[in-house]
């Protein structure tokens, strides 16, 4: 059984090419830095790493599968993620969404690449193995992932690292010989 992590294994996400659909003041770009760095999320981390600036403190940091982290920042509530975890329920836009004191300043827009041969790669495995994907996004590349797998993997999205290491446990008490790759700390109970 060859599960997948989907985000940073088999994506290449590329959110520092098409930048922020919005404007940021140098203040606010500090406070984005400053709760994206506290996530270990690909998406989370790859936007901190394209800001130059020094993270200040974050107090009261919460991750919520799914939706986004939040926290506290020199008195100002930063929110980063789903359009309705930011309290932005107008936008119809897919992205990495941020809020500031209730304040919505705009997004990150999302167009996951996969990497190049997902597809031959799911057609050569199905055949003699199960197949899964574990994502901890929201389910709105459902129907690539069916597509690039032909139906074949076992989908499952909103998956917290406890839930993906249960998946594997299950898996493997099942009677299943399991494989697992991920790329990140989100992975590593799972691995």
């Amino acid at each position: 059984h060859i599960v997948f992590d989907k985000t940073g294994t088999l994506t290449m996400s590329n959110l520092h090419k098409l930048g922020f659909k919005g404007s940021l003041s140098k203040d606010e770009e500090l406070l984005l830095k400053s709760l994206a760095k506290n996530s270990t999320h690909p998406m989370s981390m790859q936007i901190s790493s394209s800001l130059k600036e020094e993270a200040l403190a974050v107090s009261d940091f919460q991750e919520i599968k799914g939706k986004g982290i939040s926290g506290l920042i020199k008195g100002h509530e930063v929110k980063l993620g789903s359009a309705s975890f930011v309290g932005n329920n107008e936008s119809a836009e897919n992205g990495v969404h941020l809020c500031i004191d209730n304040g919505y300043k705009g997004y990150y827009q999302l167009k996951n690449e996969y990497r190049s041969g997902m597809a031959q790669l799911f057609s050569s495995l199905y055949q003699l193995f199960k197949l899964s994907i574990l994502s901890g996004d929201n389910d709105s590349e459902a129907s690539k992932l069916q597509e690039l797998s032909e139906g074949h993997a076992k989908v499952a999205f909103n998956q917290s690292p406890f839930d993906k290491k249960s998946f594997i446990e299950k898996a493997k008490s099942e009677g299943d010989i399991v494989l697992m790759a991920g790329d990140g700390l989100n992975d590593a109970a799972a691995l």
